[in-house]
């Protein structure tokens, strides 16, 4: 009966794998805003409000104020001078000038340890040159403002934090344009991940298992190629 063999080739994939699984996955879930699918024909006003985006909650800054909404690339298509979307179909629209709106999702994560977060960030076009849009993004009591001058393309922002406890809730918060004019941050793509994430023990036992058995193999190959040479040398 043979015997299954991996080649060097594919051990050594194993082991490429295995380092892969070691990374850590995003904490946050639905980082794009691509869930739920928002209608393809929006009326313009007829915004669909973020807090129905799977794990996020908005709230909105004043009673005039709709809150962060979701916006399509099909709004980017009726609507360009305005807006835009970083990647995939959907984006987070802030606040028009109307209040403080903002937008949130909490994540386990250990006290102590250090977490990166990215986000893509892009103001609506269209408006005066010269006015920023202040955008504030927190957690575990750092906040940083991404001021950003209207018209501004997206553009990947990125930030770390200490947690402080077991539980630890990203915010952003937008007013709009300095001084309430209707020109308004549009949010895209957010990642948590922790910094220098220690490998969970099935990775490092996978990865150890690739490792062990490229060495075997290895090993194995140069025994039986030293007995070839013997063999032919005798």
């Amino acid at each position: 009966m043979s015997k299954f063999r991996l080649s060097p080739r594919a051990l050594f994939l194993v082991c490429i794998i295995a380092q892969n699984r070691v990374a850590e996955a995003s904490l946050i879930v639905n980082g794009g805003f691509e869930d739920p699918q928002i209608a393809s024909s929006p009326t313009f006003g007829a915004w669909t409000s973020l807090s129905t985006a799977t794990g996020w909650t908005a709230s909105p800054g004043g009673p005039n104020s709709t809150g962060a909404t979701l916006i399509s690339d099909y709004d980017t298509q009726y609507f360009p001078t305005f807006w835009a979307v970083s990647s995939g179909h959907q984006a987070a629209l802030f606040n028009e000038g109307l209040g403080l709106d903002t937008l949130s999702q909490s994540f386990a994560t250990t006290p102590g340890a250090v977490y990166n977060v990215t986000f893509d960030l892009a103001s609506e076009r269209g408006g005066p040159s010269g006015p920023t849009i202040d955008f504030l993004a927190s957690a575990a009591g750092t906040t940083v403002d991404f001021a950003t001058p209207i018209g501004t393309p997206f553009v990947t922002e990125s930030f770390s934090f200490t947690a402080t406890a077991g539980t630890t809730t990203l915010q952003f918060a937008s007013y709009g344009q300095n001084g309430g004019n209707a020109y308004s941050p549009i949010l895209d793509n957010v990642d948590v991940e922790v910094a220098n994430a220690t490998p969970e023990p099935s990775s490092i036992a996978l990865l150890a298992s690739g490792f062990v058995a490229f060495g075997g193999f290895y090993f194995v190959r140069r025994r039986n190629t030293a007995v070839i040479t013997s063999l032919r040398d005798a």
